[in-house]
């Protein structure tokens, strides 16, 4: 019987043991897992941490990047611009638009000095060719301004905006009226740069020689609902320049910082269209199309419309979706309308939003 129980008692002692171990065993296996789920998430978290660091190191670049090139722009303006208002260049010819048939004659002007905001092609589809040409002569500064002013009025669309801003830094004469007229443009509607009003009046301002830096401080007036500053500025000008008769009669026509003159406005949208001058064609459609200033004629008001179509102008599709608006000369439809305007402001063409309003 002594001997019996000492086998049983070694029995559940191996028992014991063998328990014992298996669950050491387990034990350590769980423990190794843990381990390798921590080290992998630590390895994760590392990870994570690495990327996020170097996602902000380059966002702070970038950042300070734009702030370096800002910087530049304002230390040269202040370098080079001591006056507030600047002085024209006595070589440049400013007056009314020149509509030239080919690309010559387009060089020949601007190397006569002429206003090349105020020379146009009669064919549109000649101004990627323009392009071209200039950036052969990019070394001459009136044309390098040239290449820039056919990307910010829409001609061509060869580079992105920064490209273009970029581009303008290498204009090397910070004085000229151009130069900063075209640095308004880009901060006041932020291509290529971060959209800054101030700075943008800042530059219009030093140019304010310059007619089309007026007219865009009276367009800011106007959204500052300071109508009669916006219309002074406009009766400041004193050059015989299209542009110069378009904002003021807008600002007739609507009684802006001045009497409503419907009928004085029709006459100045009348006179443009008859020079050719594209963006007169909208107004002048719409004058016709509701009868303001004049006795409505829709039949006329679709024909200045179809005429501007086919000469190019994407405005003018305003006036055909006020066609469908009012069912004039079409048959009535809303949506249809709808969408043309929609398609505009999708397109930068912001004057559809109101008539999107309505």
């Amino acid at each position: 019987l002594p001997s019996n129980e000492n086998n049983i008692q070694e029995n559940k002692a191996e028992e014991n043991s063998k328990v014992n171990n298996e669950n050491l065993a387990n034990a350590q296996e769980t423990l190794e897992i843990d381990t390798k789920i921590e080290n992998e998430n630590k390895e994760t978290i590392d990870e994570n941490n690495t990327n996020l660091e170097e996602t902000t190191e380059s966002s702070e670049i970038n950042q300070n990047t734009e702030i370096d090139d800002n910087k530049t722009l304002d230390s040269e303006i202040s370098n080079n611009a001591q006056e507030e208002t600047l002085q024209i260049d006595k070589k440049d010819s400013f007056g009314p638009n020149k509509i030239v048939d080919s690309i010559d004659g387009f060089i020949s002007l601007v190397k006569d000095d002429y206003d090349i905001e105020s020379i146009y092609l009669s064919d549109r589809t000649l101004y990627k060719k323009l392009f071209k040409e200039c950036h052969k002569r990019k070394k001459d500064q009136r044309f390098l301004l040239l290449e820039i002013s056919l990307h910010l009025n829409n001609y061509i669309q060869e580079y992105t905006d920064r490209k273009v801003f970029k581009l303008l830094k290498k204009v090397k004469d910070k004085k000229n009226n151009y130069y900063l007229y075209y640095l308004g443009k880009m901060f006041l509607n932020g291509f290529g740069c971060k959209q800054d009003i101030i700075k943008a009046k800042k530059y219009f301002t030093q140019s304010s020689s310059f007619y089309l830096s007026v007219i865009e401080l009276s367009k800011i007036a106007l959204r500052e609902d300071d109508y009669t500053k916006s219309f002074k500025l406009v009766e400041s000008i004193t050059i015989n320049n299209e542009k110069v008769l378009l904002q003021k009669a807008f600002l007739l026509q609507n009684g802006l910082g001045c009497n409503q003159e419907l009928v004085s406005a029709f006459l100045i949208y009348n006179d443009l269209m008859i020079n050719d001058f594209l963006p007169a064609f909208l107004p002048l459609s719409v004058c016709y199309l509701l009868g303001i200033g004049t006795k409505q004629d829709i039949k006329l008001g679709c024909e200045i419309l179809q005429k501007g179509l086919v000469k190019g102008s994407k405005k003018c599709l305003i006036a055909e979706g006020i066609c469908y608006l009012y069912g004039l000369n079409k048959k009535k439809d809303e949506n249809k309308a709808k969408s043309i305007f929609v398609d505009l402001v999708d397109h930068q063409v912001y004057d559809a939003c109101f008539f999107l309003a309505l």
